[in-house]
């Protein structure tokens, strides 16, 4: 290439490649059939003594083809100014990256569309669940009770018969409570996600014994219902791999909004996750617990802390 950005010579497998005469590409421009976005870039590029760049060059049948070119600058023995461009054709690169870009785009779309369906099922589920079937298990109650009453005015073993019954009843009403809260937690609808946190953060201090710090800046921090509904599983989840496997007396819970963007932070002092734990392909909670934040360009991250408790912490815009 001359130091006006000329060809004054083509080796004979880059024409080939594209389809050219060698006649039909010498002393032409080198950005004659550049592709008019990659121009300036490469305008830039060969400002520099040596450099290396990626472009579209036309083919000779008008499709575009991608070229990796390094260019390297020199003076010839009369004093002229040259440059050396070695070029390899990566299109076939380029389309799959591309394929595999739309791929993971159309996952991502899916995986979004699935748990929005998830989220939805699980709500009606939850929905019939409590004012469906645990009506009518009320009332069958009720109907028990009725017939208790009778029954012990008529004396008999039938009685001890229909307490059980009800003490059976009640054990059914109390799972349908607890499938139903797992499905669709009553408290996120009611109290909104800071008061939902306030609320499972004393249930779960009561029920293992754990000390709980807790703080939230705002302290009435509300985000629409999809994100709240993320945020809150990630919580649930991160609390119960806690209580399960870290051994920790403390937890120290944090979630803020600073500017735009929302913080969830939780940190004990257990016995801290290894690198192995959290690298783990077939680690579904924490695999999941990364879907649900990335699903809103967010970002999770979990930190262990040299054997000595574990942190994770999620980032994601507010809207």
């Amino acid at each position: 290439m001359s130091h006006d950005h000329k060809f004054v010579y083509i080796n004979p497998s880059f024409t080939s490649a594209l389809g050219y005469e060698a006649h039909q590409l010498l002393h032409t421009h080198i950005l004659t059939n550049i592709h008019p976005d990659d121009v300036d870039a490469i305008k830039q590029k060969l400002a520099n003594e040596q450099a290396t760049g990626f472009y579209r060059y036309r083919h000779r049948s008008g499709l575009w083809r991608w070229l990796e070119s390094s260019a390297r600058w020199f003076t010839t023995s009369s004093g002229e100014l040259r440059a050396v461009v070695i070029s390899r054709d990566i299109t076939d690169r380029k389309i799959a990256e591309e394929q595999l870009k739309r791929s993971k785009e159309d996952l991502r779309k899916l995986s979004e569309h699935l748990e929005h369906t998830l989220e939805e099922e699980r709500k009606r589920i939850s929905r019939e669940l409590h004012d469906d079937i645990g009506q009518q298990v009320i009332i069958l109650k009720f109907d028990l009770s009725s017939l208790a009453t009778f029954a012990r005015r008529a004396g008999g073993a039938v009685v001890e018969k229909i307490e059980n019954v009800l003490t059976s009843v009640d054990n059914v009403l109390q799972s349908i409570r607890q499938v139903s809260s797992q499905l669709r937690p009553a408290q996120l609808d009611v109290l909104g996600l800071a008061g939902a946190i306030r609320w499972d953060t004393e249930s779960y201090a009561k029920k293992t014994g754990l000390a709980i710090d807790v703080h939230i800046d705002p302290s009435d921090l509300t985000l629409d219902l999809d994100r709240s509904v993320a945020v809150y599983k990630v919580f649930r989840e991160a609390v119960m791999n806690v209580v399960r496997h870290s051994g920790a007396s403390k937890v120290w819970i944090e979630l803020l909004k600073r500017g735009d963007i929302i913080l969830l932070s939780i940190r004990d002092n257990g016995r801290g996750i290894t690198p192995g734990e959290i690298e783990d392909p077939l680690s579904l909670g924490l695999i999941g617990m990364r879907e649900r934040i990335r699903r809103f360009n967010g970002k999770l991250m979990i930190e262990a802390g040299g054997g000595v408790g574990t942190t994770l912490k999620a980032w994601l815009p507010q809207s």
